[in-house]
Protein backbone atom coordinates (compact mmCIF):
# COMPACT_ATOMS: atom_id res chain seq x y z
CA UNK A 1 0.00 0.00 0.00
CA UNK A 2 1.26 3.71 -0.53
CA UNK A 3 2.14 6.27 2.33
CA UNK A 4 -1.46 7.76 2.29
CA UNK A 5 -3.43 4.46 1.89
CA UNK A 6 -1.17 3.17 5.11
CA UNK A 7 -2.28 5.39 7.03
CA UNK A 8 -5.56 5.73 6.07
CA UNK A 9 -6.02 1.75 7.23
CA UNK A 10 -4.25 2.88 10.49
CA UNK A 11 -7.16 5.12 10.84
CA UNK A 12 -9.89 2.66 10.03
CA UNK A 13 -8.63 0.17 12.49
CA UNK A 14 -8.63 2.71 15.13
CA UNK A 15 -11.83 3.94 14.01
CA UNK A 16 -13.08 0.11 14.29
CA UNK A 17 -10.92 -1.12 17.79
CA UNK A 18 -11.27 2.13 19.93
CA UNK A 19 -12.81 1.64 22.83
CA UNK A 20 -10.23 -0.37 24.57
CA UNK A 21 -10.13 -1.13 28.72
CA UNK A 22 -7.58 1.01 28.81
CA UNK A 23 -8.20 4.59 29.17
CA UNK A 24 -5.61 6.01 27.60
CA UNK A 25 -5.43 3.39 24.89
CA UNK A 26 -8.78 4.55 24.40
CA UNK A 27 -7.91 7.69 24.44
CA UNK A 28 -5.00 7.46 21.61
CA UNK A 29 -6.93 5.35 19.90
CA UNK A 30 -9.58 7.73 19.13
CA UNK A 31 -7.33 10.51 18.47
CA UNK A 32 -5.83 8.69 15.64
CA UNK A 33 -8.93 8.21 13.98
CA UNK A 34 -9.53 11.96 14.70
CA UNK A 35 -6.44 13.58 14.26
CA UNK A 36 -4.63 11.27 11.66
CA UNK A 37 -6.57 12.66 9.10
CA UNK A 38 -5.39 16.29 9.52
CA UNK A 39 -1.57 15.12 9.23
CA UNK A 40 -2.59 13.52 6.05
CA UNK A 41 -3.99 16.86 4.44
CA UNK A 42 -1.00 18.34 5.75
CA UNK A 43 0.92 16.01 3.16
CA UNK A 44 -1.35 17.00 0.01
CA UNK A 45 -2.96 20.41 1.25
CA UNK A 46 -2.05 22.25 -2.28
CA UNK A 47 -4.91 19.48 -3.49
CA UNK A 48 -8.64 21.18 -4.41
CA UNK A 49 -11.06 20.70 -1.98
CA UNK A 50 -14.35 19.10 -3.68
CA UNK A 51 -17.69 21.05 -3.87
CA UNK A 52 -18.80 17.60 -1.91
CA UNK A 53 -16.42 18.08 1.34
CA UNK A 54 -17.34 22.14 1.17
CA UNK A 55 -21.28 21.06 1.97
CA UNK A 56 -19.89 18.69 3.83
CA UNK A 57 -17.67 21.21 6.36
CA UNK A 58 -20.99 23.41 6.43
CA UNK A 59 -23.07 20.76 7.89
CA UNK A 60 -20.48 19.59 10.59
CA UNK A 61 -20.06 23.53 11.46
CA UNK A 62 -24.12 23.95 11.43
CA UNK A 63 -24.35 21.01 13.72
CA UNK A 64 -21.52 22.28 15.89
CA UNK A 65 -22.89 25.52 16.34
CA UNK A 66 -26.27 23.68 17.27
CA UNK A 67 -24.17 21.62 19.88
CA UNK A 68 -23.15 24.91 21.58
CA UNK A 69 -26.49 26.49 21.86
CA UNK A 70 -27.23 23.82 23.81
CA UNK A 71 -23.94 24.38 26.01
CA UNK A 72 -25.01 27.80 26.31
CA UNK A 73 -28.31 27.42 27.73
CA UNK A 74 -27.26 24.35 30.04
CA UNK A 75 -24.16 26.33 31.32
CA UNK A 76 -24.90 25.65 34.48
CA UNK A 77 -24.59 21.97 34.76
CA UNK A 78 -21.86 22.15 31.78
CA UNK A 79 -19.30 20.14 32.67
CA UNK A 80 -15.94 18.61 30.29
CA UNK A 81 -14.93 15.73 32.06
CA UNK A 82 -13.76 13.22 29.46
CA UNK A 83 -13.80 9.78 32.23
CA UNK A 84 -16.19 6.80 31.14
CA UNK A 85 -18.81 7.73 30.13
CA UNK A 86 -19.29 11.75 30.84
CA UNK A 87 -17.43 11.97 27.19
CA UNK A 88 -20.28 10.43 25.79
CA UNK A 89 -21.94 13.85 25.65
CA UNK A 90 -19.04 15.29 23.28
CA UNK A 91 -18.94 12.52 20.65
CA UNK A 92 -21.18 14.45 17.79
CA UNK A 93 -18.77 17.03 17.89
CA UNK A 94 -16.77 14.05 16.51
CA UNK A 95 -19.29 14.46 13.16
CA UNK A 96 -16.34 16.78 11.82
CA UNK A 97 -13.37 14.40 12.12
CA UNK A 98 -15.17 12.53 9.54
CA UNK A 99 -15.48 15.20 7.29
CA UNK A 100 -11.74 14.94 7.13
CA UNK A 101 -11.39 11.46 6.60
CA UNK A 102 -14.18 11.51 3.74
CA UNK A 103 -11.84 14.20 2.62
CA UNK A 104 -8.56 12.13 2.96
CA UNK A 105 -10.57 9.27 0.99
CA UNK A 106 -12.06 11.37 -1.85
CA UNK A 107 -8.54 12.24 -2.84
CA UNK A 108 -6.95 8.93 -2.89
CA UNK A 109 -10.07 7.69 -4.30
CA UNK A 110 -8.51 9.37 -7.80
CA UNK A 111 -6.49 6.69 -8.45
CA UNK A 112 -6.68 3.28 -8.02
CA UNK A 113 -6.23 1.86 -4.32
CA UNK A 114 -5.13 -1.60 -3.33
CA UNK A 115 -7.14 -4.18 -4.72
CA UNK A 116 -6.03 -5.97 -0.98
CA UNK A 117 -6.94 -3.20 1.63
CA UNK A 118 -10.20 -4.42 2.24
CA UNK A 119 -8.95 -8.14 2.80
CA UNK A 120 -5.86 -6.98 5.10
CA UNK A 121 -8.58 -4.74 6.89
CA UNK A 122 -11.12 -7.69 8.13
CA UNK A 123 -7.89 -10.13 8.50
CA UNK A 124 -6.17 -7.46 11.28
CA UNK A 125 -9.93 -6.58 12.96
CA UNK A 126 -10.43 -10.84 13.20
CA UNK A 127 -6.94 -11.61 14.45
CA UNK A 128 -7.51 -8.52 17.20
CA UNK A 129 -11.06 -9.96 17.70
CA UNK A 130 -9.65 -13.42 17.88
CA UNK A 131 -6.94 -12.51 20.21
CA UNK A 132 -9.62 -10.97 22.38
CA UNK A 133 -11.78 -14.13 22.80
CA UNK A 134 -8.91 -16.18 23.66
CA UNK A 135 -7.90 -14.22 25.86
CA UNK A 136 -11.60 -13.72 27.66
CA UNK A 137 -11.41 -17.34 27.83
CA UNK A 138 -8.07 -17.65 29.47
CA UNK A 139 -8.94 -15.17 31.80
CA UNK A 140 -11.99 -17.13 33.21
CA UNK A 141 -13.08 -19.92 31.82
CA UNK A 142 -16.25 -20.63 33.61
CA UNK A 143 -17.31 -17.40 32.81
CA UNK A 144 -17.01 -18.20 28.78
CA UNK A 145 -20.37 -18.97 27.46
CA UNK A 146 -21.83 -18.90 30.83
CA UNK A 147 -25.02 -16.63 30.18
CA UNK A 148 -26.09 -17.21 34.02
CA UNK A 149 -23.01 -15.08 35.08
CA UNK A 150 -22.82 -13.07 31.73
CA UNK A 151 -22.30 -9.44 34.05
CA UNK A 152 -18.91 -10.83 35.23
CA UNK A 153 -18.00 -12.37 31.90
CA UNK A 154 -18.89 -8.77 30.49
CA UNK A 155 -15.70 -6.93 31.82
CA UNK A 156 -13.05 -9.53 30.55
CA UNK A 157 -10.54 -8.75 27.41
CA UNK A 158 -9.07 -6.25 25.65
CA UNK A 159 -11.99 -3.97 25.47
CA UNK A 160 -14.42 -1.88 27.59
CA UNK A 161 -17.21 -4.63 27.61
CA UNK A 162 -17.71 -7.23 25.60
CA UNK A 163 -21.35 -5.45 24.48
CA UNK A 164 -18.77 -3.42 22.70
CA UNK A 165 -17.16 -6.63 20.88
CA UNK A 166 -20.78 -7.35 19.84
CA UNK A 167 -21.72 -4.58 18.58
CA UNK A 168 -18.62 -4.45 16.26
CA UNK A 169 -18.85 -7.44 15.07
CA UNK A 170 -22.48 -7.28 14.12
CA UNK A 171 -22.00 -4.11 12.16
CA UNK A 172 -18.99 -5.85 10.34
CA UNK A 173 -20.94 -8.74 9.76
CA UNK A 174 -23.57 -6.68 7.88
CA UNK A 175 -21.01 -4.26 5.91
CA UNK A 176 -19.46 -7.49 4.79
CA UNK A 177 -22.77 -8.48 3.14
CA UNK A 178 -22.53 -5.85 0.95
CA UNK A 179 -19.05 -6.07 -0.17
CA UNK A 180 -16.53 -9.22 -1.89
CA UNK A 181 -13.26 -9.75 -0.54
CA UNK A 182 -10.48 -12.64 -0.24
CA UNK A 183 -11.43 -15.34 2.77
CA UNK A 184 -15.06 -13.49 3.03
CA UNK A 185 -16.25 -16.50 3.90
CA UNK A 186 -13.93 -17.85 6.47
CA UNK A 187 -13.93 -13.90 8.51
CA UNK A 188 -17.92 -14.44 8.67
CA UNK A 189 -18.16 -17.80 10.01
CA UNK A 190 -14.95 -16.58 12.56
CA UNK A 191 -16.62 -13.41 13.49
CA UNK A 192 -20.55 -15.12 13.88
CA UNK A 193 -18.97 -17.29 16.78
CA UNK A 194 -16.61 -14.35 18.04
CA UNK A 195 -19.83 -13.05 18.18
CA UNK A 196 -21.60 -15.69 20.00
CA UNK A 197 -19.35 -15.80 22.30
CA UNK A 198 -20.06 -12.27 23.51
CA UNK A 199 -23.61 -13.18 24.65
CA UNK A 200 -24.24 -9.48 24.06
CA UNK A 201 -28.00 -10.16 22.82
CA UNK A 202 -28.76 -6.69 22.02
CA UNK A 203 -26.31 -7.15 19.05
CA UNK A 204 -26.62 -10.64 18.07
CA UNK A 205 -30.53 -10.02 18.16
CA UNK A 206 -29.71 -7.03 16.14
CA UNK A 207 -27.70 -8.86 13.08
CA UNK A 208 -30.70 -11.80 13.40
CA UNK A 209 -33.32 -8.85 12.51
CA UNK A 210 -31.67 -7.23 9.98
CA UNK A 211 -30.74 -10.62 8.22
CA UNK A 212 -34.59 -11.15 8.35
CA UNK A 213 -35.06 -8.00 6.86
CA UNK A 214 -32.68 -8.37 4.13
CA UNK A 215 -34.25 -11.81 3.28
CA UNK A 216 -37.43 -10.28 3.21
CA UNK A 217 -36.79 -7.91 0.87
CA UNK A 218 -34.52 -9.22 -1.45
CA UNK A 219 -36.30 -12.33 -1.76
CA UNK A 220 -39.44 -13.78 -3.02
CA UNK A 221 -41.42 -17.25 -3.47
CA UNK A 222 -41.81 -19.89 -1.24
CA UNK A 223 -38.65 -20.19 0.01
CA UNK A 224 -39.20 -16.67 1.26
CA UNK A 225 -42.66 -17.51 2.87
CA UNK A 226 -41.15 -20.77 4.74
CA UNK A 227 -38.06 -19.73 5.90
CA UNK A 228 -40.14 -16.01 7.02
CA UNK A 229 -42.24 -18.87 8.90
CA UNK A 230 -39.73 -20.47 10.45
CA UNK A 231 -37.85 -17.69 11.69
CA UNK A 232 -41.38 -16.44 13.51
CA UNK A 233 -41.87 -19.93 15.09
CA UNK A 234 -38.58 -19.41 16.27
CA UNK A 235 -38.65 -16.01 17.74
CA UNK A 236 -42.14 -17.02 19.52
CA UNK A 237 -40.07 -20.11 21.11
CA UNK A 238 -37.42 -18.36 22.17
CA UNK A 239 -40.05 -15.58 23.60
CA UNK A 240 -41.88 -18.41 25.71
CA UNK A 241 -38.50 -20.38 26.42
CA UNK A 242 -36.94 -17.29 27.60
CA UNK A 243 -33.86 -18.87 27.30
CA UNK A 244 -31.48 -15.27 28.22
CA UNK A 245 -33.65 -14.53 31.24
CA UNK A 246 -34.93 -11.68 29.42
CA UNK A 247 -38.03 -11.47 31.58
CA UNK A 248 -35.89 -11.14 34.88
CA UNK A 249 -33.49 -8.76 33.12
CA UNK A 250 -32.97 -5.69 35.32
CA UNK A 251 -31.11 -4.54 32.14
CA UNK A 252 -33.77 -4.56 29.65
CA UNK A 253 -36.51 -3.38 32.10
CA UNK A 254 -34.17 -0.53 32.56
CA UNK A 255 -34.03 0.21 29.19
CA UNK A 256 -37.93 0.53 29.08
CA UNK A 257 -38.13 2.67 31.96
CA UNK A 258 -35.78 4.98 29.90
CA UNK A 259 -38.07 6.21 27.93
CA UNK A 260 -40.93 5.91 30.18
CA UNK A 261 -38.80 8.51 32.42
CA UNK A 262 -38.26 10.76 28.98
CA UNK A 263 -41.94 10.81 28.42
CA UNK A 264 -42.69 12.23 31.98
CA UNK A 265 -39.22 14.59 31.94
CA UNK A 266 -40.74 16.29 28.38
CA UNK A 267 -44.18 16.60 30.17
CA UNK A 268 -42.48 18.72 33.66
CA UNK A 269 -40.06 20.62 31.23
CA UNK A 270 -40.44 23.75 29.18
CA UNK A 271 -39.96 24.27 25.82
CA UNK A 272 -36.65 25.62 25.50
CA UNK A 273 -35.36 22.88 27.47
CA UNK A 274 -37.17 20.06 24.66
CA UNK A 275 -35.59 21.96 21.70
CA UNK A 276 -32.54 22.19 23.21
CA UNK A 277 -31.44 19.86 26.26
CA UNK A 278 -31.88 19.70 29.92
CA UNK A 279 -28.46 19.03 31.66
CA UNK A 280 -24.82 19.09 29.69
CA UNK A 281 -23.30 16.70 32.60
CA UNK A 282 -23.42 13.00 32.99
CA UNK A 283 -24.31 13.43 37.01
CA UNK A 284 -27.32 15.77 36.22
CA UNK A 285 -27.98 14.12 33.60
CA UNK A 286 -28.50 10.76 35.23
CA UNK A 287 -30.49 12.72 38.54
CA UNK A 288 -32.74 14.04 36.02
CA UNK A 289 -33.58 10.78 34.48
CA UNK A 290 -33.86 9.00 38.01
CA UNK A 291 -33.91 4.96 36.98
CA UNK A 292 -32.06 3.79 40.07
CA UNK A 293 -29.19 5.96 39.45
CA UNK A 294 -28.01 4.30 35.45
CA UNK A 295 -26.58 6.54 33.21
CA UNK A 296 -28.41 6.62 29.73
CA UNK A 297 -27.33 4.04 27.83
CA UNK A 298 -29.15 4.39 24.70
CA UNK A 299 -27.88 6.96 22.06
CA UNK A 300 -31.09 8.55 21.35
CA UNK A 301 -31.94 9.21 24.77
CA UNK A 302 -28.47 10.86 25.52
CA UNK A 303 -28.96 12.66 22.34
CA UNK A 304 -32.21 14.30 23.72
CA UNK A 305 -31.39 14.71 27.58
CA UNK A 306 -28.21 16.97 26.65
CA UNK A 307 -29.55 18.53 23.29
CA UNK A 308 -32.65 18.01 23.07
CA UNK A 309 -34.76 17.87 19.98
CA UNK A 310 -32.16 19.69 18.16
CA UNK A 311 -29.68 16.60 19.57
CA UNK A 312 -32.80 13.72 18.07
CA UNK A 313 -32.77 15.59 14.56
CA UNK A 314 -28.97 15.50 14.41
CA UNK A 315 -28.67 11.86 15.50
CA UNK A 316 -31.46 11.55 12.82
CA UNK A 317 -29.65 13.70 10.42
CA UNK A 318 -26.47 11.60 10.60
CA UNK A 319 -27.49 8.39 10.02
CA UNK A 320 -29.87 9.26 6.74
CA UNK A 321 -27.39 11.27 5.53
CA UNK A 322 -24.32 8.28 5.38
CA UNK A 323 -27.56 6.12 4.03
CA UNK A 324 -27.70 9.14 1.15
CA UNK A 325 -23.79 8.96 0.97
CA UNK A 326 -23.58 5.62 0.27
CA UNK A 327 -27.05 3.29 -0.47
CA UNK A 328 -25.27 0.18 0.79
CA UNK A 329 -25.10 2.09 4.69
CA UNK A 330 -28.59 1.33 4.83
CA UNK A 331 -27.93 -2.15 7.08
CA UNK A 332 -24.86 -1.40 8.53
CA UNK A 333 -26.77 2.43 9.83
CA UNK A 334 -30.14 -0.09 10.33
CA UNK A 335 -28.33 -2.71 13.20
CA UNK A 336 -26.15 0.17 14.32
CA UNK A 337 -29.28 2.04 15.36
CA UNK A 338 -30.92 -1.41 16.71
CA UNK A 339 -28.19 -2.43 19.02
CA UNK A 340 -28.02 2.20 20.12
CA UNK A 341 -31.49 0.89 21.81
CA UNK A 342 -29.98 -0.98 23.98
CA UNK A 343 -26.63 1.07 24.76
CA UNK A 344 -23.77 3.43 21.92
CA UNK A 345 -22.73 6.61 21.35
CA UNK A 346 -24.77 9.60 20.22
CA UNK A 347 -22.15 9.49 17.09
CA UNK A 348 -20.54 5.84 16.39
CA UNK A 349 -16.70 6.84 14.71
CA UNK A 350 -17.10 3.04 13.40
CA UNK A 351 -19.92 4.38 10.86
CA UNK A 352 -17.19 6.32 9.12
CA UNK A 353 -15.37 3.56 9.16
CA UNK A 354 -18.45 1.66 7.08
CA UNK A 355 -18.81 3.94 4.79
CA UNK A 356 -15.13 4.61 3.48
CA UNK A 357 -14.69 0.60 3.18
CA UNK A 358 -18.06 0.92 1.30
CA UNK A 359 -16.21 3.36 -0.95
CA UNK A 360 -12.60 1.72 -1.02
CA UNK A 361 -14.89 -1.21 -2.57
CA UNK A 362 -16.11 0.98 -5.21
CA UNK A 363 -12.64 2.00 -6.12
CA UNK A 364 -11.76 -1.32 -6.20
CA UNK A 365 -14.27 -2.97 -8.63
CA UNK A 366 -14.28 0.30 -10.80
CA UNK A 367 -10.46 -0.25 -11.26
CA UNK A 368 -11.05 -3.96 -11.69
CA UNK A 369 -13.87 -2.85 -14.33
CA UNK A 370 -11.23 -0.32 -16.37
CA UNK A 371 -8.38 -3.36 -16.31
CA UNK A 372 -10.70 -5.56 -18.24
CA UNK A 373 -11.64 -3.23 -20.91
CA UNK A 374 -8.55 -2.61 -21.19
CA UNK A 375 -7.66 -6.24 -21.71
CA UNK A 376 -10.24 -6.61 -24.52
Amino acid sequence: MRFKESLLFIVLIAGTLYNLDNSIARLFSILIWACLPFIILLLSIREKVSTIIIIEIKYALFIIFLLLCSFLINMDTLSFGIAGSEVEKMTPFLYISFVIIFLVFLQLDTRPINPKFITYFFLLVLFILLLDMIVRYIQSPSLFLNNSHRQSAKNLGFFNNTNIVGQIIAFLLILSWQIKFQFKKIVQIVLSFILFSTMARSAIASVIIIFMISFLLKDSGLIKRIFSFLIFFLLVLVIFIDPMNFQNDGSLLSKISFFESSYNIILDGNLINFLFGYASSLKEVTLLLNVDGHSPHIALIKAFLYYGLVGICIFFFILIHFIKLHKNMFYPVSVYFLFSLAGAPIFWPTLSVGLIILMIYDNIERNNLNVSKQCK
